[in-house]
């Protein structure tokens, strides 16, 4: 509740706002093959908010900077993944032809 002159009620502090990135960490999981940096995301974007909770802001900014970053990693090495698992597919397919 606010007070009178529009800020927080005495004694409360507002958190600020850092995103946890699951949402994110999670579809790396579940979509990407590249399972170990889904899993280091999902951790990392777990503890977001119980480091905003505690008050320790800059483990909680560097904690949602990692869930990004290996859920982007995640993204990268299973599109990678992906791609080459298509190429070896396709050169397969011309050599089996060839013969």
């Amino acid at each position: 509740m606010d007070n009178q002159f529009g800020g927080n009620p005495a004694g409360s502090i507002e958190q600020p706002k850092i995103p946890n990135h699951l949402v994110l960490a999670i579809l790396s999981l579940v979509c990407c093959g590249c399972l170990p940096f889904g899993i280091a995301a999902i951790v990392y974007a777990a503890q977001v908010d119980k480091l905003v909770a505690a008050g320790n802001i800059p483990a909680a900014e560097n904690a949602s900077n990692k869930a990004r970053l290996f859920a982007i990693l995640s993204w990268v090495f299973g599109i990678v993944l992906i791609v080459i698992c298509g190429l070896l597919g396709a050169f397969s397919a011309i050599i089996s032809n060839q013969h």
